[in-house]
């Protein structure tokens, strides 16, 4: 449970320093504030009109929410304030005085503010407030703030206005820098003549001070100051010292495309890539109207940092960087042609618009630009990634422009252990690029299904899902990756965490707890996430639970979204419950359903106009027909079923089976089966032992004690190489797209306390199934992931992999995440995280699922149900 915070507080005048404590609530003292409290999930009394999110990424444990202030409002110290993790309560960073450019004591000119622009270092808020629009704050450390002068333009004079803000961390440059789009002097649509890139570095100077000590002795001590240096980022203009923007418009050669083009909108998007080392601007852009132009929607920026010993004034020689940027194409000119390769035209008088900006670095080390156009279509392209190869990434102008898409990715080794993977090659030819219609390119599988009207409102990407919010709730969709670990093509979107509005947020996949920007009367005022609800928060769910927590707990819980109804199963005992109305809940005890025993099994057969539900457990198999349940066949240890059409797969320990199912079978118990395989086959012997099946259009995938089989007629299999994996197979699951899917396979035995993950590519239209190329060891393909103990199920979400073990005698019950896993993770290096989900008491997890139309994770077991709503 959240801790409670108490109603006032005692803040720091600049609340950051919080981050470095694992517990928001152990509050500094260092000066005493008493400030009204607003709460995590409660309406602020002022807008919010822009949010940042920080997670360490050292240190997981440290995480902020921040959030600035859209309307000015005298005396407001949240202006910009903050969540963590471990609080329930916002914290202010605002306050009335602050140390601003080293001088104490001084007038704090965010108090009250309302902020334009809001990105982070680190921790720390970068801000530019609204009536100052030119200048750039950025907190430096407790009580201090830094500012810039009014940043130029890329004619030297003072830029009207900064229109959008990146930031680079501290990685791939020397230092950590800020980005900033400014308009030209006159205020003129960005892209005018004097329009540009500026660029400012936080650079920390020590100066040594000499003082004579009570012994009369000197003493040298070095002092450090952190500068905001705004750099002349004009890589033309060689006389300007400082301050002064790159130019950018449509004429510069990253843009057009033989003739000048136009940029035709302030809105721009900007995103730091720090493994790539570039930034990626967005743009919308119109191509020139003569013969033979074109244009593009995305440019590629580098940072060219050298040295210079120059004097300073007082006679000292200083060594000062310069720093200059450097616009790339993101793809030659020859490679463009028509008007459907997603970022760019080849086009005259051809408009390209793309609204949003971001990268992906995939668990399988391969880089991707990921870009919202302006139809709600999302889509991924690949990046050149030269990390590894011996080149100088600032001066490569291939480095992070899109890569040919279809190439070998390159694999790389360190003393033939695996360590990376690359595209290397370029795409330089039109049939190098992906186009609007290539499925491997469409995130998500199509445009974004939002209602007609409702906007989308933030895109942002976590591990190896991508994410969009929108005033229709929050939706996501993951690669499918084939053998050699490219994408293939995307999950269909799917609801994430909360359905309704969303202006905005993140997964925290530490905690499950997603964070997110709503509103109430309208008004965007409202900093909220989900938590784990248990049963004195949800009376619905406390209600599911006394149904079933009494007698083992809910067993299965199943979804079935056609019929708007979730089914839970339990001890000879189900329930029905309207997934739209979940006061609507159906209990049936039914002779045949008590005959069943233990109910693990659900599935929903459909024969024309006829839908019927089937429950199946220990003691076999009924189902619902004219309204009451009735027993059907002759089964034992029913351990799966599902449908297909009017066909029943049955799953037993030594038994598969397929059953066409009819009114008239049915009511007279005479069931046309199909046995598909059993122990008596003569791959098997009588140990082995069925797990797991898998039906999906022509493929029929059978887990057992001894491997991974599939089925291609009846009685005949063929073993799938799983490469690495250990003991029995005890969870398939797919992802199928059209003709494609992902599968993951979880092997493990509790034995010796071992579960690995694997994951292989289904290709139907080639009727393939392959292992992608994981691995530890060169030329040896194995294991996505070997966990450090044993696991009973798993979720891949895309931004992490949910797994869950029930009790032991070494081991105690818990759901956990397990996110960052790349090809070549190992226990040792990726931690799995444990979710406070308070089942202490409990001894067993059954199954986890997302809600189609929520989004909501549920798990359930001998505790009932919990929901992360």
């Amino acid at each position: 449970m959240l801790q409670r915070i108490t109603k006032y507080i005692l803040l720091t005048l600049i609340g950051i320093n919080l981050l470095n404590a694992a517990d928001a609530n152990q509050v500094q003292k260092d000066e005493k504030i008493e400030a009204k409290t607003f709460k995590i999930g409660e309406p602020l009394d002022f807008t919010i009109g822009t949010h940042a999110v920080y997670i360490d990424k050292h240190d997981p444990k440290i995480f902020g929410f921040f959030i600035g202030a859209s309307e000015a409002k005298e005396g407001n110290e949240y202006a910009i304030a903050a969540g963590y993790r471990n609080g329930d309560t916002i914290l202010s960073t605002a306050p009335a005085k602050i140390t601003l450019n080293s001088k104490a004591d001084q007038i704090n000119p965010l108090n009250g503010a309302k902020i334009s622009l809001l990105a982070l270092i680190s921790k720390y808020p970068v801000t530019v407030k609204s009536g100052e629009d030119n200048i750039i704050y950025l907190y430096n450390e407790k009580n201090s703030l830094l500012s810039t002068p009014k940043l130029n333009d890329a004619n030297d004079q003072v830029s009207y206005k900064i229109i959008q803000l990146a930031t680079a961390d501290n990685g791939s440059l020397p230092g950590s820098a800020i980005f900033a789009a400014v308009k030209n002097n006159k205020g003129q649509e960005f892209g005018a003549q004097g329009s540009g890139i500026a660029f400012a570095a936080v650079e920390d100077k020590t100066t040594e001070i000499k003082t004579i000590n009570k012994d009369k002795k000197e003493e040298v001590k070095s002092e450090t100051t952190r500068n905001l240096v705004v750099a002349n980022a004009d890589p033309k203009d060689k006389k300007t010292k400082e301050n002064k923007a790159a130019p950018f418009s449509g004429s510069i050669n990253s843009i057009k495309i033989n003739n000048p083009a136009k940029i035709i909108s302030d809105i721009v998007d900007m995103h730091w890539d720090e493994t790539l080392a570039r930034l990626y601007i967005a743009l919308q852009v119109r191509s020139n109207p003569k013969a033979n132009s074109g244009a593009r929607a995305v440019v590629a920026c580098r940072v060219v940092v050298t040295t210079k010993e120059e004097t300073n004034s007082a006679g000292v020689k200083e060594k000062n960087k310069i720093y200059k940027l450097y616009f790339d194409p993101i793809v030659t000119n020859l490679a463009i042609s028509g008007n459907d390769q997603i970022i760019a035209t080849g086009q005259a008088n051809t408009d390209v618009s793309i609204l949003k900006v971001k990268t992906m670095h995939t668990s399988t080390w391969l880089s991707y630009l990921i870009v919202l156009d302006e139809n709600k279509q999302l889509y991924a392209l690949p990046l050149v990634d030269k990390r590894r190869e011996k080149v100088s990434l600032a001066l490569d102008k291939y480095q992070g422009t899109l890569a040919k898409f279809d190439q070998e990715p390159h694999i790389y080794y360190d003393d033939n252990f695996f360590i990376s993977r690359a595209f290397t090659k370029p795409a330089l030819n039109p049939n190098d690029l992906l186009t609007v219609n290539n499925v491997t390119a469409k995130i998500g599988n199509g445009p974004v299904p939002i209602q007609s009207g409702k906007q989308i409102t933030d895109m942002f990407v976590i591990g190896d899902a991508v994410y969009v919010t929108s005033e229709s709730g929050v939706l996501y969709s993951q690669p499918i990756f084939d053998e050699l670990g490219r994408i293939a093509a995307w999950t269909n979107w799917q609801s994430f965490a909360i359905d309704k509005k969303v202006y905005g947020g993140t997964y925290d996949v530490y905690t499950g707890q997603f964070w997110y920007l709503t509103s109430s009367s309208d008004k965007i005022n409202i900093l909220n996430r989900t938590d784990w609800q248990t049963d004195d928060k949800n009376t619905i769910q406390k209600r599911i639970n006394s149904l079933f927590v009494t007698s083992g707990g809910i067993q299965g819980f199943f979804e079935f979204p056609q019929e708007e109804i979730f089914v839970a199963t339990g001890f000879q005992k189900i329930a029905l419950i309207n997934s739209t109305d979940m006061q609507d809940i159906k209990v049936f005890e039914d002779k045949a359903i008590k005959e069943v025993g233990n109910i693990i099994a659900a599935t929903m057969v459909k024969n024309n106009n006829n839908n019927w539900l089937v429950v199946g457990g220990t003691n076999g198999l009924a189902i619902k027909f004219n309204n009451a349940f009735k027993a059907i066949g002759n089964y034992q240890l029913v351990k799966k079923i599902s449908s297909k059409d009017n066909y029943l797969y049955v799953l037993t320990d030594k038994t598969f089976d397929r059953i066409e199912l009819t009114s008239e079978t049915i009511n007279n118990n005479k069931l046309n089966t199909v046995t598909l395989t059993n122990i008596d086959n003569q791959i098997f012997n009588p140990h082995v032992t069925f797990s797991d099946f898998i039906v999906s259009n022509k493929l029929v995938l059978l887990g057992t004690s001894i491997g991974l089989f599939r089925i291609s007629g009846a009685q005949k299999l063929t073993e799938i190489n799983v490469p690495g994996s250990v003991g029995p197979i005890l969870k398939l699951l797919l992802m199928p797209v059209n003709n494609v899917g992902q599968l993951y396979v979880l092997s493990g035995y509790i034995g010796f306390y071992q579960a690995k993950i694997n994951r292989l590519f289904v290709d139907l239209s080639n009727n393939k199934i392959k292992p992608v190329n994981d691995m530890f060891v060169k030329n040896q393909l194995d294991s996505l992931y070997d966990f450090e103990s044993f696991r009973n199920d798993i979720l891949p979400i895309g931004a992490t992999l949910l797994n869950s073990n029930s009790r032991d005698l070494n081991i105690s019950l818990a759901l956990k995440s397990t996110p960052g896993l790349v090809t070549g993770s190992r226990a040792i290096t990726k931690d799995s995280f444990n979710y406070n989900l308070d089942v202490n008491k409990f001894n067993q997890f059954y199954g986890m699922l997302l809600n189609s139309t929520t989004g909501n994770l549920i798990v359930n077991g001998d505790f009932g149900l919990i929901i992360n709503s």
